[in-house]
């Protein structure tokens, strides 16, 4: 129905304006509405599950509340993306690298094998070496480090390693993180030696990129002088204990941001694009980027004021009851722009790979 699609848009733009300046109740309340819009038309399916998207997105930020609206939001979303494109469609792969931060957050690392491992599935429908694949492949090693499992991890990582150095330019920024999470799996296998050597192959990249006064830059130092002194304090029969690892900069998978797999932009009937929404960044974090790209202008305020849905009108569905439709964008767009990982969609220089 013609009133019930404008009807969503207005709603869905006006979270995004919210969004946009900062207003996260705002934009969370409007997408609500959304979401009661696109439930009452089943031709707005592909838009319903946008906004239960954005919403679950928005949600897991918020606390264990959040979490807990943030899980069966993103499990409709997904439920709805394999109807419509069914187990192995890659508009999927948003919502499952979304559901992957979401369990990692939670630490429900099983799950969040789970997601990921599908993640990596779709990703390689793109070929072997897509850099979709080997970003696919450092999440998943990152949490079977988690659970325990080195071994599994070092061949993900050197596996990610081999497809970024061939299909990247060189000292891509993505590779010299690889090389340093190798590092310390290295280690944690044992294996100071190559862990060096990794350190020694990152370090000046990273220093060109990010500058020899810049934070990470010193903990990389640091690190290559702690492996050092216990490659000298080492005996043949009594091998020191393993330093410490590298901080790393990691929350949950890929943080903030465009999820690690492009799926083609989604869009309303007739061509007019919806995107995924993103907030306003703050001016001490805009201050950190190492580039600020030019400002796109944001949409105008559809609606002067927006009630909130009541409780009877929002019907969060369980996982396994929830069956709902269409896929969702795997790139943000930044109203306000600013420079992120082409990864994980963080801010440069808060990825963990960064």
């Amino acid at each position: 129905m013609a009133d019930t699609k404008t009807l969503f848009t207005q709603r869905f733009d006006a979270a995004r304006t919210a969004w946009t300046h900062g207003d996260e109740p705002a934009a969370a309340d409007s997408l609500r509405w959304a979401i009661v819009a696109a439930r009452s038309d089943p031709s707005l399916r592909r838009e319903l599950v946008y906004a239960l998207f954005n919403l679950g997105k928005l949600s897991r930020k918020l606390g264990q509340a959040g979490e807990a609206e943030a899980e069966p939001l993103l499990n409709e979303a997904l439920a709805v993306s394999e109807e419509l494109f069914g187990s192995h469609g890659a508009a999927l792969a948003p919502v499952l690298h979304e559901l992957s931060r979401l369990y990692l957050q939670q630490s429900q690392l099983a799950r969040a094998e789970e997601a990921l491992g599908r993640l990596l599935a779709i990703a390689r429908i793109k070929g072997q070496e897509h850099p979709d694949v080997a970003t696919a492949l450092v999440d998943l090693a990152f949490v079977k480090r988690k659970l325990g499992d080195d071994a599994s991890a070092e061949a993900l990582y050197r596996d990610a390693l081999r497809i970024r150095e061939k299909v990247l330019e060189p000292n891509n920024i993505l590779t010299i993180g690889t090389l340093e999470r190798l590092s310390e799996t290295c280690v944690a296998r044992g294996n100071v030696a190559e862990a060096l050597t990794l350190l020694y192959r990152a370090l000046p990249a990273r220093e060109a990129a990010l500058g020899a006064d810049h934070e990470r830059v010193r903990a990389a130092r640091s690190r290559l002088a702690e492996l050092e002194s216990q490659m000298a304090r080492a005996s043949d029969t009594a091998p020191a204990a393993a330093a410490p690892p590298l901080r790393d900069v990691i929350d949950t998978p890929s943080a903030q941001g465009p999820s690690p797999i492009n799926s083609k932009d989604l869009e309303f009937p007739g061509g007019s694009q919806l995107r995924a929404l993103r907030p306003a960044p703050r001016p001490r974090e805009r201050a950190k980027t190492p580039t600020i790209v030019a400002a796109v202008a944001a949409t105008s305020l559809m609606a002067s004021s927006i009630p909130t849905p009541s409780a009877s009108q929002i019907v969060i569905p369980s996982s396994e009851s929830a069956r709902p439709s269409e896929g969702v964008t795997g790139r943000d767009i930044s109203l306000r722009g600013v420079s992120r990982c082409r990864s994980c969609g963080r801010r440069a220089g808060r990825c963990r790979e960064w």
